[in-house]
């Protein structure tokens, strides 16, 4: 509308508003206008909550990440020699309450061996 009222001089632009028609038109130029912000808007938020859910998702990985590593240096730090089967459990792992779970279990004495038997053949 504004790019409308910049090449039409004052006394024309009144007589168009005169008309029903072009009231109409106005108004529609308005509602699409309305509408793509509204969309644009709508779109912006959408991938402001995609980044909110990736930035959650990283950080509960970084999480796991370092709750996987604690319990590793755990085990050696006690001389207990985790398997090749029990680091794969520990590092494959992002779930952080069972990571927790391990970690309560080795600090209460049981070893890596007997968090993560070896599976039977």
């Amino acid at each position: 509308m504004a790019m409308m009222e910049a090449v039409m001089d004052d006394e024309l632009l009144e007589k168009l508003r005169g008309l029903k028609s072009w009231r109409d038109y106005e108004e529609r130029v308005e509602k699409r206008g309305e509408a793509r912000a509204e969309a644009k808007a709508e779109e912006i938020m959408a991938r402001a909550e995609a980044s909110i859910a990736q930035a959650e998702e990283n950080a509960r990985r970084a999480v796991a990440a370092a709750k996987a590593d604690a319990l590793t240096q755990f085990f050696y730090m006690r001389g207990d020699k985790p398997s090749r089967h029990a680091l794969a459990e520990i590092t494959e792992c992002t779930d952080v309450n069972q990571l927790n779970l391990w970690l309560r279990q080795a600090y209460a004495g049981e070893t890596s061996a007997e968090i993560f038997p070896e599976p039977k053949a």
